[in-house]
């Protein structure tokens, strides 16, 4: 958390806190307030948009692409490399009153505040937008990613007008945005209230399912929204005065690893799983998630007497490593880091690998697992660089040497 050297973010035991948006920050901020559940991950970004600085940044495990490299002079550098992709921004809402889209790259804004909560699991934001006329809109952000059901990710929206009545439109979508990959849109389906979609990566081949259902406070017309790599609903949510109100949103996400997926299959399985967890109510989700949380700080919260500093920055560590893994997927990389590309480093033996073997036996056991099925590649790589036995890469996903021309950049 470099960050932490200027007290940018509030020192508490069990929260990472950001009082005020200084956009000079902001793409560190998307970092720091990322969430993952093994199986997808989110950064910080804002759900309504932000038409600044920014890296949306939504992942799901083992969807990733491999790029072939052209041969160079220098024996032993990477033939081809991997990088997860990003997938389908499930967060994706526009709110917009009375002609005024809100933007915290331009609209005005007052008392913001941002909570990484690591005893929950959750993430929080909430300030006060000033419209143009002067009325005042409270808007308050929570969301998560279920270590209870790994395809699941819920999203709470609450408005409060404080100085006026009238109506907000908003607009809630599923958007597989382009990044290093371009998606194609192979089926769409709305059915009872549900939306559904199976893309296509276009260059690595693999099927990916989304889908959500809207809990809105009280039956209102909505209208579909289409568009390229797009679906949605848009509505009006009429406002009350001092009233908070709020809108639930639940997703599923599901994909097959590697390229090579019957899109049929993961049709029917991402179906399914929309069954199963589309009608939860998010409450229901949420105690789960959270109680999940509480069994795991039971096994490996370290307490220290010393500064609230320090014991913000241990927790903030042992929150990240139990998120991103747990030992209930192999996994491929390192799902919440798009720094590295999502890769897994040949250091994860000797930094990440003894956290495990004390905290998490099984999730230890799944990480040399994971590298017992590399083996043959690793025993490639020693002939490619004229070694005996097995030469494991500096960075790989799949198994095969992914870093680059490093001594170029």
């Amino acid at each position: 958390m470099p960050e932490m050297i200027d007290n940018y973010y509030k020192a508490d035991p069990w929260r990472i806190i950001e009082e005020g948006f200084d956009p000079t920050k902001g793409k560190a901020s998307e970092s720091v307030f990322s969430l993952a559940n093994e199986y997808m991950a989110v950064r910080g970004y804002f759900d309504e948009g932000y038409s600044g600085e920014s890296q949306i940044g939504s992942y799901l495990n083992g969807v990733y692409y491999k790029k072939f490299l052209p041969p160079f002079w220098c024996k032993g550098l990477a033939e081809s490399e991997c990088f997860i992709l990003g997938c389908v921004d499930w967060l994706y809402t526009r709110i917009t009153l009375d002609g005024e889209q809100l933007d915290l790259a331009k609209s005005k804004i007052h008392d913001f505040s941002r909570v990484l909560d690591m005893k929950t699991g959750t993430l929080s934001r909430e300030f006060i937008w000033e419209l143009s006329d002067g009325r005042l809109l409270k808007l308050m952000f929570l969301r998560f990613t279920s270590m209870d059901a790994s395809n699941v990710g819920c999203q709470r929206i609450t408005l409060e007008p404080l100085n006026f009545d009238g109506v907000v439109e908003i607009q809630s979508c599923l958007e597989f945005y382009e990044d290093e990959c371009h998606w194609a849109w192979i089926e769409r389906k709305k059915k009872n209230g549900e939306t559904a979609v199976l893309a296509l990566t276009e260059n690595s081949g693999q099927y990916v399912f989304s889908s959500y259902k809207l809990n809105l406070p009280a039956p209102l017309a909505t209208m579909e929204i289409e568009g390229k790599n797009l679906t949605g609903t848009a509505f009006s949510l009429p406002l009350e005065k001092c009233k908070p109100i709020s809108i639930d949103k639940i997703v599923v996400n599901y994909a097959q690893k590697g390229s090579g997926a019957n899109p049929g299959e993961v049709w029917s399985t991402g179906f399914e799983l929309a069954e199963k967890h589309l009608k939860t109510p998010f409450d229901e989700l949420m105690a789960a998630h959270v109680g999940h949380w509480a069994d795991a700080w039971d096994k490996f919260d370290v307490a220290i007497d010393g500064s609230a500093e320090d014991q913000q920055q241990i927790r903030f560590c042992l929150f990240n490593l139990h998120q991103a893994y747990r030992g209930s997927d192999a996994g491929e990389g390192s799902l919440i880091s798009q720094a590295n590309k999502g890769r897994t480093l040949w250091d994860t033996e000797a930094y990440i690998l003894p956290f495990y073997i004390v905290n998490d036996p099984k999730a230890a056991g799944k990480l040399l697992e994971n590298r017992y099925h590399q083996l043959p590649q690793a025993l490639e790589r020693a002939t490619e660089v004229d070694c005996l036995g097995a030469c494991y890469p500096l960075a790989t996903i799949d198994g095969t040497e992914s870093c680059t021309r490093w001594e170029q950049s």
